[in-house]
């Protein structure tokens, strides 16, 4: 349709413009992925009312050190998540105290922040009109998605995980990393462990290790500035965990390392325990609608194992992705981290590929993974169905969305279009946020 191939057009131009006009579209992108369901939807998870009630009370009570829930102690996570969200009940004022939206603003942010920082990464590595894709598949990945929604850690932790890797992958590919670049660098990745302890320095860390053994070297870190950046990283890391040290003893260690961190690594807790490769079968699922592009990415780090940038995303995904594969607990978020990697790869393994039509084969995939969008619109009808309700309206309107997605994909990707097949996964990825968040 014509109204399609000038959509192609557009995007074409945008993604080759000037990179605030693909910026500016991938943050209203984003919104517009992110909103349904964000002021109206209810709690969704036990956590996000913790996490919202300990900020509250952090707010109240003025003690931004400590960290209460009820009478009791929430020592999980470290402060920062709390911190971000009282600050923003700050700013609205104690009669929105109530409202659940409230808290989850910053993850909102991040969720958006996230698909920019993914767009600059990829721009790094790769050429415009792949970084733009990469973005845009990112801002339809449902993990992201739920995230997004949810007043919870997780959003914020990738965005402190992909500034530091912004800075390494520019001084990766040019060389060279200058200006502010080394702080925040250091700067960010401190406050990465201020809202989820060793997660953050874990996926840059072995990123960074992975790359010097791919280089064989250590002194293209110069530029790093490692002894002044790390004192940078000290000064932003010690001082929160040694006062709540001297406020509580070894009761927030006893509970955030011993019980939390090592409890997860050892064994499944709270029945979210699965063998390894659990993460890897899953991922069609939670990398969804943009995993229908994953056969390419899979192809093309074959293909291009030996270029720079592909070694760059292998780096990121790998060692990750192994760790958590071999943690006993495993929650459909744990891999967020990995997921901008995964996303520069199949873009780039999408525009890379031969012209004209996919083969056979890839239909046949694409055709199997569209119904996909049908069966996960169907899972809150079995939810209702069990209390004797049906689907409200937002329901249908969200299945009526992913039927059009379903075409739309399909005739994009069987045209063999560039860009416009992420219309369609906007449209499979709106289909099903209407479909289940409105309905939980």
């Amino acid at each position: 349709m014509r109204i399609f191939d000038r959509a192609e057009t557009a995007l074409a131009w945008i993604a080759t413009g000037r990179p605030g006009w693909p910026m500016l579209f991938v943050a209203l992108f984003a919104a517009v992925m992110f909103l349904p369901g964000f002021f109206t939807v209810p709690p969704i998870d036990r956590d996000e009312t913790r996490f919202a009630q300990a900020s509250r009370q952090m707010a109240e009570s003025g003690d931004f050190i400590d960290i209460r829930l009820g009478e009791g102690t929430r020592y999980k996570k470290p402060v920062g998540i709390y911190w971000l969200q009282s600050a923003t009940l700050k700013a609205f004022g104690a009669d929105y105290a109530r409202e659940i939206w409230v808290y989850r603003l910053p993850s909102l942010v991040a969720a958006v922040a996230a698909c920019l920082l993914t767009y600059l990464i990829a721009l790094s590595l790769v050429n415009a009109q792949a970084a733009f894709l990469a973005a845009l598949m990112m801002s339809t990945c449902f993990v992201l998605i739920g995230e997004a929604r949810l007043a919870k850690t997780d959003a914020t932790l990738l965005v402190t995980i992909l500034v530091p890797q912004l800075m390494l992958a520019r001084l990766y590919m040019q060389g060279a990393l200058s200006g502010m670049g080394p702080w925040l660098f250091w700067g960010v990745l401190g406050a990465s462990v201020l809202v989820k302890g060793p997660i953050g320095p874990m996926v840059v860390g072995l990123t960074v290790l992975a790359l010097c053994l791919l280089r064989r070297e250590v002194r293209w870190l110069g530029d790093l500035r490692p002894a002044r950046g790390f004192l940078l990283f000290l000064i932003v890391v010690l001082p929160w965990y040694v006062a709540i040290t001297l406020k509580t003893g070894q009761a927030f260690w006893d509970e955030a390392l011993g019980r939390d961190l090592l409890g997860k690594i050892a064994q499944g807790q709270e029945s979210h325990g699965a063998p390894p490769g659990a993460f890897s079968a899953a991922v069609w699922f939670t990398f969804w609608p943009s995993s229908l592009l994953l056969p390419f990415g899979i192809w093309f780090a074959w293909i291009a194992r030996r270029e720079a940038a592909v070694l760059f995303c292998l780096a990121w995904l790998l060692p990750s992705w192994l760790v958590f594969e071999l943690t006993a607990t495993k929650l459909i978020h744990y891999v967020l981290p990995t997921f901008p990697a995964i996303a520069i790869l199949c873009a780039s393994g999408w525009l890379n590929r031969a012209p004209g039509r996919p083969g056979r084969v890839y239909t046949v995939f694409l055709a199997l993974f569209l119904a996909l969008a049908i069966l996960l619109a169907a899972v809150p009808v079995g939810f209702m169905r069990q209390y004797d309700q049906w689907p409200t309206w937002p329901w249908y309107v969200g299945l009526s969305v992913s039927v059009f997605g379903i075409w739309l994909t399909w005739t994009r990707m069987r045209t063999g279009d560039r860009l416009s097949p992420v219309l369609g996964f906007a449209a499979l990825a709106l289909g099903l946020s209407l479909a289940l968040f409105p309905t939980m």
